[in-house]
């Protein structure tokens, strides 16, 4: 079984095979363009083990990703020993830099999807997982992505967490500072710390009481957590998946958020 759990701001994700039990946590910080997937995991064996981890996403870096992967630069910066990826003809944000790092060193990597999927191969047996090593494929012209591996050891009864950081910064150098930051030790649970806490300020702003428990629950952080997360930053929702700035239905979801972000919903009339 795989157990899920989706709070406010973060989303967990469990399971156990293998003799080694898993766990997955999703989070955006709060003070920085970066989404962090931390992965803890736990020997129950009594042999040593060696897993590898591999994180692997797909750029899209404009409105569509099968516009725009023809476009996409990928590269390997040294310095900061992280994947980057560039869309110079991208017209909102031409060149800038997105990135695919980790806080433990990065084994191997690859920015062609086709590497790492395989030739009509598919995404649920990709390749890769049967490679040794990524091929460290990047430049122009391939079909890209960002793939990025780390092996640990565990010893009998250890556990260790590997966290990978996946965002965007205006400059190289503005990347490798947010990179630099977060592979400080307890960064990243600083980082969730201050996620979680942003949350609760915003969320607890307003706190409704009625005969009705559920209605409770979903008034009292839930709603407002999707007008918010969904429709005002990704600009995206269940009922509407368009990334479009519209007038109407999203000044209707603005209501939610007058007493929490009143500055966001002044800016956002402004902008319609």
């Amino acid at each position: 079984p795989y157990v899920v759990r989706h709070g406010f701001g973060y989303s967990i994700f469990e399971h156990h095979s293998h003799g080694i039990a898993q766990r997955m946590e999703y989070f955006a910080c709060e003070d920085a363009p970066v989404r962090v997937c931390r992965i803890r995991l736990e020997n129950h064996t009594k042999e040593q083990r060696n897993p590898t981890v591999t994180q692997f996403v797909e750029w899209s870096l404009g409105d569509s990703r099968s516009k725009s992967q023809q476009r996409v630069v990928t590269w390997w910066d040294p310095e900061a020993r992280m994947l980057t990826a560039h869309n110079h003809y991208n017209p909102d944000w031409p060149g800038r830099p997105a990135f695919l790092a980790s806080d433990h060193e990065i084994d191997s990597y690859t920015g062609s999807r086709t590497e790492f999927i395989g030739r009509n191969g598919t995404a649920g047996k990709p390749a890769a997982m049967r490679a040794v090593r990524l091929g460290g494929l990047t430049g122009q012209f391939h079909d890209p992505c960002g793939a990025a591996r780390v092996r640990i050891v565990l010893e009998p009864g250890a556990s260790e967490e590997v966290s990978f950081l996946v965002g965007q910064a205006a400059q190289l150098d503005q990347a490798r500072v947010v990179v630099a930051k977060l592979q400080e030790p307890g960064a990243i649970d600083a980082a969730l710390a201050g996620a979680r806490a942003r949350w609760e300020e915003i969320l607890g702003a307003v706190r409704v009481e009625t005969p009705d428990k559920p209605l409770d629950l979903m008034l009292n952080g839930r709603l407002l957590y999707q007008a918010l997360s969904c429709r005002v930053w990704g600009r995206t929702g269940f009922y509407q998946s368009s990334g479009a700035y519209g007038f109407r239905d999203q000044l209707q979801d603005m209501l939610a958020i007058i007493d929490t972000q009143p500055d966001l919903a002044r800016a956002h009339i402004i902008e319609c």
